[in-house]
């Protein structure tokens, strides 16, 4: 896999490459674009991958990842709706949570 720089100098080409030759774009700002794609990049990674508070609900009967404080487990997957936090029971459909999650955050699929 890429790493973001790669990826960013593959999508912004150099000042000097012949298809790209523009009087206006010079090294400096091509410095400045590629910057600009790996923060952008860094900033979207972060606010896909944050914890939200517990109280913070994720949208009604989506599945989320939740976070939990037991012995053996410390991870989840819960949904919420207008009757609270629902975990997936063991023989199938939904049952309300042994343990409170102490924070979420959504399950990105690729």
């Amino acid at each position: 896999m890429k790493t973001i720089k790669e990826i960013a100098i593959e999508k912004i080409p150099d000042a000097f490459d012949p298809d790209e030759i523009l009087p206006a774009r010079e090294g400096h700002l091509v410095n400045i674009e590629r910057r600009g794609f790996i923060e952008g990049a860094a900033f979207v990674k972060q606010d896909l991958t944050r914890w939200h508070d517990p109280e913070e609900f994720p949208e009604t009967d989506v599945e989320v990842l939740v976070k939990i404080d037991t012995l053996r487990n410390k991870y989840d997957i819960m949904k919420h709706n207008q009757h609270g936090w629902w975990q997936k029971a063991p023989g199938g459909g939904w049952c309300a949570p042994k343990y409170k999650p102490i924070g979420w955050r959504h399950i990105h699929e690729l």
